[in-house]
């Protein structure tokens, strides 16, 4: 690994672009590294934020779940969170279904579990507390008490000169500020909410960075005192069938909650609208809650996948832009790579050689390959939370006190996705218990049966007679049967009506939909008349599979006719499939 490699020595010049979690524990790592090895080198951080503010100026946007396993790390490290940083200590997680729940506990029976939550920032943009609550900016004067200079400055340009031995040109902020520093080694640690990848991508090195997605996160304000009765020390973790939403929680902290959400696709404000009003969550605010005006939103990106050659010569990418475990434990990853990107640095050498071989790969066999675990295991734990009976049907087995070894286990597997305490992989092993597989698809296919058994006898119930429009001969038949009806919940289909036997056609949408039948609303100035016959024409949709499914089904039925109407600038028209 030594072959041809460049060295820090003494006087070497180290620039770490970006003040984050990963940036400081970088600072942390190489100050130890360069004593432990008896060489004396400069650490400067550049970052224009500055952590001690309120608001997005000051956050890192990350809901602030300090993790089991990263408070033992640093406590290795000999590095205490002050007291003032942490919001509250987490003893437990509620998993909460569309009608039920049950609090998620630490797998070893007594062990009470050192989670806590924190401002990554100052506090939301409107909090009232005094004094510097910021876990970030208490990272970065840890690694000032180390010896690292900061700079709060934006990074304009990194500038790589053609001899391997030239260090690298770091341009920094604008006007009278703006200056040039050389750097015998750059540590890109600057996330995925910077202009940084898009820079160092066009310096022709080979990085790509990694691919993201959007998510939502907003603090609000309630009282002490409610958020201690409602959430106590419990983070909220929600399974309420929203399509949109992979991931939904509401983590406490002292005079705020932090709302969190995840995205299958990009998100937006309508979704954290969405999921305040949803009535499960609204259960759970005070009585006559609304959402203020002016609440601190914020909407960030989060890696699904990890960056190509995120190193060359006197360049390493670490943290978010690099590599991290997915959708979990982004803190903790930045430590990890923290440290094992400026162990290669000071033990085996700077060069992109040096960096693949001690940095990049093993950071791929501890978390790219485990990620491949996580993506299967989080893909099925989509499909389950997202099925209402299903998810219902595991909360009432872990609350069960007949089949305690099932309980357990689904309560482990559980604690352990939602708090990263171990690996995908280990987790993966855990599910592929024969008796534990056996036991929950079994009762999950008997709660299924009982629901399709109930729903057929309800159906029965309502049926009441199939009869013609008229006592006339030669009228069609038509589906009196009764069904429920539900709201169409899909993107409209482009649809069209006409009447029987004339040719002008109607743009039509969904309002409701029913096995036999669908009501449209339509603006058209045409006097529909009940009794009238309808063909329904139109274009199946490619996805989502259910609303394919759907209007397929009315396309084939093609001849409705006319069961009710509504006046108004908006007719709603009911229609009853002919037989």
């Amino acid at each position: 690994m030594h072959d041809n490699n460049i060295f820090l020595k003494n006087g070497s010049r180290i620039a770490i672009i970006g003040g984050g979690p990963a940036g400081s524990f970088f600072a942390h790592f190489a100050s130890r590294y360069a004593k432990e090895k008896g060489i004396d080198v400069s650490l400067t951080i550049f970052d224009r934020k500055k952590f001690c503010l309120k608001g997005q100026q000051g956050c890192n946007m990350c809901a602030g779940v300090i993790s089991e396993n990263l408070l033992h790390k640093l406590e290795e490290e000999e590095i205490s969170i002050d007291p003032y940083c942490i919001q509250r200590k987490i003893d437990a997680y509620c998993f909460h279904t569309q009608d039920d729940r049950v609090f998620l506990r630490h797998p070893v029976p007594g062990h009470m579990p050192k989670i806590i939550t924190v401002f990554r920032g100052n506090g939301p943009k409107f909090s009232s507390h005094e004094g510097n609550v910021s876990f970030d900016d208490f990272l970065l004067s840890n690694a000032v008490k180390q010896g690292a200079k900061v700079i709060c400055e934006t990074v304009k340009e990194l500038k790589l000169f053609s001899g391997k031995g030239d260090p690298v040109k770091v341009v920094f902020g604008d006007g009278i500020s703006k200056g040039e520093f050389e750097a015998d080694l750059v540590a890109g640690a600057f996330g995925v909410n910077t202009g940084m990848m898009e820079k160092v991508g066009r310096m022709n090195f080979g990085y790509k960075p990694p691919k993201t997605v959007r998510t939502c996160q907003c603090e609000i304000l309630l009282s002490r005192e409610y958020i201690e009765k409602t959430f106590g020390n419990s983070i909220f973790v929600f399974a309420l069938g929203m399509k949109e939403l992979k991931f939904a929680s509401i983590t406490p902290k002292k005079d705020y909650i932090t709302v969190n959400l995840v995205g299958r696709q990009d998100l937006t404000r309508n979704n954290v609208l969405d999921f305040i009003s949803h009535p499960v969550v609204k259960k759970l605010m005070p009585k006559e809650w609304k959402l203020p005006k002016d609440f601190c939103l914020c909407i960030a990106n989060i890696p699904v996948t990890y960056a190509r050659r995120p190193y060359s010569d006197r360049i390493v990418i670490l943290g978010d832009a690099s590599i991290s475990r997915s959708y979990k434990s982004g803190i903790e990853s930045a430590f990890t790579m923290a440290r094992l990107s400026a162990d290669t640095a000071f033990q085996h050498g700077i060069s992109a050689r040096a960096f693949m071989e001690g940095y990049f790969t093993p950071a791929k066999r501890v978390l790219a390959r485990d990620n491949v675990y996580g993506i299967f295991m989080l893909k099925i734990n989509d499909y389950l939370s997202s099925q209402r009976l299903i998810a219902n049907n595991h909360v009432k087995m872990i609350k069960s006190t007949k089949d305690t070894k099932t309980a357990n286990l689904l309560n482990e597997i559980l604690w352990n996705m939602l708090t990263g305490n171990v690996t995908y992989k280990e987790i993966f092993y855990k599910v592929l218990n024969f008796r534990f597989i056996a036991r929950i698809v079994s009762k999950d296919i008997i709660a299924l049966t009982e629901k399709k058994i109930n729903d057929m006898k309800a159906w029965r119930r309502q049926v009441f007679r199939i009869s013609s429009v008229s006592g006339k001969k030669g009228l069609p038949a038509m589906d009196k049967r009764k069904f429920p009806r539900y709201p169409w919940e899909w993107d409209q289909p482009s649809l069209k009506i006409c009447l029987q036997d004339c040719n002008t056609r109607f743009d039509v949408t969904i309002h409701d939909y029913s096995r036999e039948g669908i009501s449209l609303r339509t603006k058209s100035a045409q006097p529909f008349r009940e009794g009238q016959i309808i063909v329904l024409q139109g274009i199946v949709p490619k996805e989502p599979h259910t609303a394919k499914r759907i209007v397929a089904h009315l396309l084939k039925k093609e001849n409705f006719i006319i069961k009710r109407r509504t006046k108004g600038t908006e007719q709603i028209i009911g229609l009853c499939a002919l037989l």
